[in-house]
């Protein structure tokens, strides 16, 4: 009997599990059927001088992982608690965050969203009139610092418009696009692409490219008072200026010592971005590189045979024309690539040598002061330098003298460790 009773609870156990286990897959199906799924694109950057409204991929945001908007949803003209200014994280494929489910409570409202993400929208969206996000556009604030790229994303600032509910056969989607509401200044500075040529004007293999453009150090610019560094995209070889909405300024850039004024002739508007090229932008240049060129200051060179070379701007001349790297240029003799410093740090460096025409005050790196006197073949094996550079101790160490004018980088590198590491 006792027996009889056990296996009764036992079924009425299973058959319990069996009906719980039911309801959670339905309870389960339910939400994935009632669950909202957000779709978010950018409409892009329209050129300002454009009669038609042709989008420039460029200017298209891709959203990567980790970036977060806000979301918003609005019922009879009030923000509903449970979407206000909610959080949403894209993990790479989707938007993730507070699930939204369908029901009910959801009929008649609109949506807005916008990018980047505010913590504090306190008085910064707009129930009256039709741009939801009017106040946040007008205190939005931008930074002097924009060359980073994530700190340019953070400042440009996108929104959607009022946003409905799409549902079909139980599914249901929210699909933002989202505009641009700063405008942009795209600016290309000159930069040279140097065709290398043999001496009958034959353009030479190219391993890489050799582009002399402005040092990055060197540009600026300014509206009015405010100096703004720009973000440089390198694939375009452009820089961006995120900048408000307002009447027409000048803006003032820098580069290398130089100036220029890029007129906008106009109020430019949200979502748009006017291009300005400055001296002739990019070109190509043939050149045969020979020992005795100029080299300058910008990364351009002006050949040996020039008759009236600028003075300005020069800081070296070519001694060497050929393979820089020691590893190749004397392989097999002494071809260790593993200690090519040169090679290691600059890979792309193959075309020539330059000697500076002036030492390098500020750059001084002293064998002798006052806690150490450096003992170059004792401390070269002492802290274990072989393995990562060539020897320096070139006549003690029996290496060829030829190997001399192509090791100055290799030797400042290790006067460098030496003088760090060696105890004073």
């Amino acid at each position: 009997m006792k027996q009889y009773k056990f296996i009764q609870k036992l079924l009425l156990a299973v058959l319990a599990l069996g009906c719980a286990s039911c309801s959670q897959d339905e309870e389960t199906q339910v939400n994935q059927q009632n669950l909202v799924v957000l779709n978010v694109a950018d409409t892009g950057l329209v050129s300002s001088e454009s009669q038609t409204r042709t989008v420039d991929d460029g200017f298209v945001t891709t959203f990567t992982q980790g970036d977060q908007l806000g979301l918003f949803a609005v019922k009879d003209g009030v923000i509903m608690d449970e979407i206000n200014n909610m959080l949403l994280t894209y993990n790479g494929s989707s938007w993730s965050g507070k699930p939204i489910l369908y029901d009910e409570s959801l009929e008649g409202v609109v949506f807005y969203a916008y990018y980047p993400y505010q913590a504090d929208m306190t008085g910064k969206t707009g129930l009256q009139g039709e741009d939801f996000f009017a106040p946040l556009v007008d205190s939005w604030n931008l930074t002097n610092a924009q060359s980073d790229q994530k700190e340019y994303a953070k400042q440009d600032l996108m929104t959607s418009g009022k946003t409905e509910l799409i549902g079909e056969n139980g599914n249901y989607s929210l699909s933002f696009q989202l505009s641009h509401r700063m405008s942009l200044v795209v600016v290309k500075l000159p930069s040279t692409h140097y065709l290398f040529t043999d001496a009958e004007g034959t353009v030479l293999p190219e391993e890489t490219p050799y582009i002399a453009k402005p040092n990055p150090a060197s540009i600026s610019f300014e509206i009015g008072e405010e100096k703004i560094l720009p973000y440089y995209d390198a694939a375009k070889d452009e820089y961006r200026l995120l900048r408000k909405p307002s009447s027409a300024e000048t803006i003032t850039g820098y580069y290398n010592g130089k100036k220029c004024s890029l007129v906008t002739e106009g109020k430019m508007e949200q979502g748009k971005y006017k291009r300005f090229v400055v001296d002739g932008g990019h070109r190509e240049k043939k050149h045969h590189l020979q020992v005795g060129d100029f080299y300058y200051a910008d990364g351009n060179i002006v050949s040996v045979t020039d008759e009236n070379p600028p003075v300005k701007g020069c800081i070296g001349v070519v001694y060497y024309v050929g393979k820089t790297f020691p590893s190749e240029l004397y392989e097999g003799e002494y071809g260790d690539v593993t200690k090519d410093a040169l090679k290691r740090d600059y890979p792309a460096c193959n075309h020539a040598f330059v000697v500076a025409l002036t030492d390098g005050e500020d750059e001084r790196i002293y064998w002798e002061t006052e806690k150490k006197s450096i003992e170059f073949g004792k401390w070269f094996e002492t802290l274990s330098l072989q393995s990562s550079f060539f020897n320096v101790q070139i006549a003690d160490y029996g290496i060829p003298s030829k190997f001399e004018k192509m090791l100055g980088y290799n030797n400042t590198k290790v006067i460098e460790t030496i003088v760090k590491q060696a105890p004073g």
